[in-house]
């Protein structure tokens, strides 16, 4: 699932373009993330770090890379009978939310589909009754396991972005206006659920432009989140998580009102 080489005597060193000019190293690349990266010796160390660089030594490069393996990974280990003993505990403590769910008819498989669409986005789901009962409510109206989860998901809002805030903020990208229009026009719906109907050109475009804006927010350790329409934010998710890691979609609905926000910038449809 990953693979990475370390340098005996060298630390990996990143930073902004502008900065790694400065960098006297051999070329490579980041192994979580495949940012452009620098091996350069570990006497050194200190003066690219005087310099505003990030500077990472062998355990972090070893523990973040298999902290993101096990992270992106995490929902196929999601089986129907880990499902079930999650629930079973639940109902030892908590009968009545599981005896709704179970009345409004969601078995099993959506359960595990809702739990497995929140791993998928590295969201925990180590508040479980939270989670079943925003489960119980949504299941009154829908059992879609796709819209479930995005009702879940506006209930756990507040975790959901507190790995994202910055000293109380949260730093955003945002879709031009044509831009989003444009993606909410391509949703398609198939037996197989709804999705972006993209051309191949309009794809790669997008995806290198998401791409860049994502690069620039990691080389300032900032995790990239982009901001988009509820209608948008799993479908636009899911077709990102194919070509770009680390990177996190949120919608309107899930940013509670005293959360500040500052706009990283803007991803443009077309660019001079």
């Amino acid at each position: 699932m990953g693979r990475g080489e370390l340098m005996t005597g060298y630390v990996l060193t990143m930073g902004p373009e502008d900065k790694q000019k400065t960098i006297d190293g051999i070329p490579t690349r980041e192994p979580v993330f495949n940012l452009d990266a620098y091996w350069v010796k570990e006497k050194d160390r200190d003066q690219y770090v005087a310099a505003g660089l990030t500077v990472v030594d062998h355990p972090t490069i070893i523990a973040t890379h298999l902290t993101e393996i096990v992270r992106n990974n995490a929902h196929e280990l999601m089986t129907r009978q880990e499902t079930q003993k999650l629930i079973d505990t639940v109902s030892a403590t908590h009968p009545k939310v599981i005896e709704e769910i179970s009345q409004n008819q969601i078995n099993v498989g959506i359960i595990q589909k809702v739990l497995q669409n929140l791993l998928r986005e590295q969201v925990s789901i180590r508040d479980l009754i939270t989670i079943l009962e925003a489960v119980a409510d949504a299941s009154s109206t829908s059992r879609d396991p796709e819209l479930i989860t995005e009702f879940v998901r506006q209930r756990m809002s507040r975790s959901i972005l507190k790995p994202y805030l910055i000293d109380g903020i949260l730093n955003l990208l945002i879709l031009e206006k044509t831009l989003e229009e444009k993606l909410i026009n391509s949703l398609q719906t198939s037996d197989q659920g709804t999705y972006l109907a993209l051309d191949l050109a309009f794809s790669q475009r997008l995806i290198e432009r998401v791409g860049n804006e994502a690069k620039r927010a990691m080389l300032q350790n900032i995790q990239p989140v982009i901001l988009v329409h509820p209608v948008l934010r799993g479908k636009l998710r899911r077709f990102l998580e194919r070509y770009i890691q680390g990177i996190a979609v949120i919608s309107h609905n899930e940013i509670p009102p005293q959360i500040k926000i500052q706009s990283l910038g803007v991803i443009k449809l077309n660019e001079s």
